[in-house]
């Protein structure tokens, strides 16, 4: 005998939790017995009977009823959504009482195989005819080491759930979810909690739960996500047409959401609140979004998201009021910082930050500051003492901001207090009046400074200003150069800064050494990274020499100099290649004068085979000499040095001036190394600078 009896349970929605869903089709089951006993026959025998209802399946089933027993099996039920596949199903009910008013059942007893782990329980079942209420309950309902207890209410169509989740293996639930496979590579923890859902056989209306997961520890086969020992709630509601409250705080273990890691303690728990509207097939609107770390500080924003579109975020209100910037920084910027040039990035004090998005575009962004600090290692970078904000927007609506700092350093060169007033609009920024920063014991005037698409990938930065006079002694000091004499100084008649690379416009003139140094084509790329390079084509004109040697200990020269370097590469400011002559303008009408000191140290410079021609007779009385022209060129290349000088030396074997005399008595210095490894030239002039010079006797 084969028969169809098809049974309308509850429906339950994707959102519902598995375990009530499993517990709706064991109702429908005592439905059926329910129904058997109050019909007109004393006894009923199925045998191998197809059960089928929407959404699942009995195989092979047996049923019975002998007036006051109910028997029910199955080999198999089969659950289309979700996927769940009872084996070796029974259900029986020794006593079923039927009265004009009521079909009761007490201490159902309910058996089964799922996921390879027995199912058992208890049931009371009662259901009222007149009102079409049907109520189930049990205390205990065990699913291998797992238990749970349920009450749930049905009238007519429309039911209610409540579910006691006691003890639950979250290892377990990987079993009853095939789509997590290859997705979720480990699962482990307890659960426990409560889940009431309300509905109509059409639809889940409402769904409330407060869940307690401990021990949690999860990894994703991409190891981008995972979690060690989390515990914390999970709270929330849901109702239909998608309003929806989630509040979840996380108390003990550890997070990964790469690149982002958080270890949680009562004192540094964090807690996440959202409510909106998550309608299926809309974008969903979040009237709230609130992150809270104690020690941090607390985010809060709205935001819309269209789910299905390439950028889904379509607007977004965001705020952080005082936060700690160590903290915030700590948390969660610097491990999005860690492989860029800012990785390292320091911060301290506090601030916050406004943005806005609108139609998937950033509209405006103000960022506020109190007592802050920032630095990036090795001295690249630094400020301190910053306070006020800095404002950006992106509507013709102006808005102005204000920033002011006590001390600063940039590339071991200090800087003092300053202030800059801004002014924001339509995208841009620019400088509202022009400002001095003290700059060691000079100053850098800024005229003019204006941001385009501040708020853009595209982001560029203009600058123009002065350089007031700065001295040799204090840079060289700061930057760890030979200490040079004289002082730095000249006009910046514009610069462009985008990408982390500042481009010089123009022609930078330095003053410097008496004479002048142009800078053309000047390029400085990874400006902010722990390797900056540095491009420029250089022109000096008359640069006197006395000023320039003084401090150098190389010797006393006197008269000026005139050169160029072309193809300037320094890298980490040290130079890799460069193309570079020095030497005596043809129109020197100055004072040309050598010292022994110097012209000992110039011979060293043309390597081993160097000559000078400086006896340590007659022209040994002499301190100085006169000389026509001088000058020294290198070609900088792979580490190696090809020299040049003013010309070739006659008579002899590819010998080169570096010096040519004048009248008498007349010293000439002719070199005769082209090729000079660029250390080894180095080495050279250090040691020169340091020697006590020829011994006159």
């Amino acid at each position: 005998m084969t028969a169809e009896i098809v049974i309308y349970p509850p429906a339950f929605s994707r959102t519902g939790k598995r375990h009530a869903l499993i517990c709706c089709w064991l109702v429908a089951a005592l439905c059926l017995g329910s129904a058997v006993a109050a019909s007109a026959f004393p006894a009923l025998q199925l045998q191998n009977t197809l059960l089928t209802g929407p959404g699942w399946q009995l195989e092979n089933s047996h049923l019975s009823f002998d007036g006051n027993a109910l028997l029910l099996q199955a080999e198999r039920v089969r659950l289309r959504q979700p996927a769940i596949t009872f084996e070796q199903v029974q259900l029986q009910c020794q006593t079923v009482l039927v009265t004009q008013t009521e079909w009761r059942c007490e201490q159902a007893e309910f058996s089964a195989q799922m996921a390879a782990q027995p199912v058992r329980g208890a049931f009371n079942v009662s259901y009222r005819p007149d009102s079409g209420e049907l109520l189930l309950e049990t205390s205990r309902l065990r699913w291998g080491k797992n238990q749970l207890a349920l009450h749930l209410q049905t009238v007519g169509t429309r039911w209610q759930l409540e579910l006691d989740v006691q003890s639950l293996a979250l290892a377990e639930l990987i079993r009853l979810l095939p789509e997590a496979d290859g997705i979720v590579a480990t699962l482990n923890g307890q659960l426990v909690g409560q889940l009431q859902l309300r509905g109509t056989a059409a639809q889940l209306e409402q769904a409330q739960w407060q869940l307690r997961p401990s021990a949690l520890s999860f990894s994703l086969a991409d190891g981008q996500y995972a979690s060690e020992q989390l515990g914390g709630v999970l709270s929330g509601r849901w109702r239909n047409g998608g309003q929806t409250q989630v509040e979840l705080k996380l108390q003990t273990g550890q997070l990964l959401l790469q690149p982002l890691f958080w270890d949680f303690s009562q004192s540094q728990s964090l807690t996440v609140k959202l409510a909106g509207n998550l309608s299926a097939g809309q974008d969903w609107q979040f009237d709230q979004i609130s992150l809270t770390q104690p020690g941090v500080g607390q985010i809060n924003a709205s935001a819309r998201i269209a789910i299905a579109a390439e950028n889904p975020l379509r607007e977004l209100q965001l705020t952080i009021a005082e936060a700690s910037l160590a903290e915030l920084t700590t948390q969660y910027l610097e491990p999005f910082l860690a492989a860029t040039a800012l990785a390292g990035f320091d911060a301290s004090g506090r601030g916050g930050v406004q943005l806005s998005i609108a139609q998937g575009r950033l509209q405006q962004f103000e960022l506020s500051l109190q007592e802050a600090h920032f630095a990036l290692p090795e001295e690249r970078w630094r400020i301190q003492g910053l306070n006020g904000s800095l404002a950006i927007t992106q509507t013709d609506a102006g808005i102005d901001s204000r920033l002011v700092w006590r001390e600063g350093k940039i590339y071991r060169l200090d800087f003092g207090a300053g202030v800059l007033a801004f002014r924001s609009q339509a995208g841009s920024l620019r400088l509202l009046q022009a400002t001095r920063i003290p700059l060691l014991d000079g100053a850098l005037r800024i005229d003019q400074l204006r941001g385009q698409d501040i708020l853009g990938a595209a982001a560029s930065w203009r600058f123009s200003g002065r350089l007031e006079p700065i001295s040799m002694p204090a840079l060289c000091a700061a930057l760890a150069w030979p200490e040079l004499a004289g002082q730095l100084g000249g006009v910046i008649p514009g610069a462009i800064y985008q990408r982390d690379e500042l481009n010089v416009t123009g022609t930078l003139q330095v003053d410097a050494f008496d004479g002048t140094i142009r800078i053309d084509d000047l390029r400085l790329a990874s400006l902010f990274s722990a390797s900056p390079e540095v491009f420029a084509t250089m022109h000096i004109e008359r640069l006197d020499l006395e000023t320039l040697t003084r401090t150098f200990d190389f010797g006393k020269i006197e008269g000026k100099l005139n050169g160029w370097v072309r193809g300037l590469h320094l890298q980490n400011w040290q130079p890799v290649a460069f193309d570079a002559r020095f030497f005596s303008p043809d129109d020197d009408d100055s004072r040309q004068r050598i010292s022994q000191r110097a012209v000992e140290s110039i011979s060293s410079l043309g390597g081993g085979n160097a000559t000078a021609a400086l006896s340590r007779g007659f022209l040994g009385l002499f301190e100085e000499f006169r000389y026509k022209r001088l000058g020294i060129g290198c070609r900088l290349e792979r580490g190696i040095c090809q020299m040049v000088g003013i010309g070739p030396a006659a008579g002899t074997n590819g010998g080169y001036y570096l010096v040519e005399g004048s009248s008498l008595p007349r010293i000439n210095v002719i070199a005769y190394n082209r090729l000079v490894d660029w250390q080894d030239l180095l080495a050279r002039l250090q040691a020169a600078a340091q020697s006590e010079g020829p011994v006159v006797r």
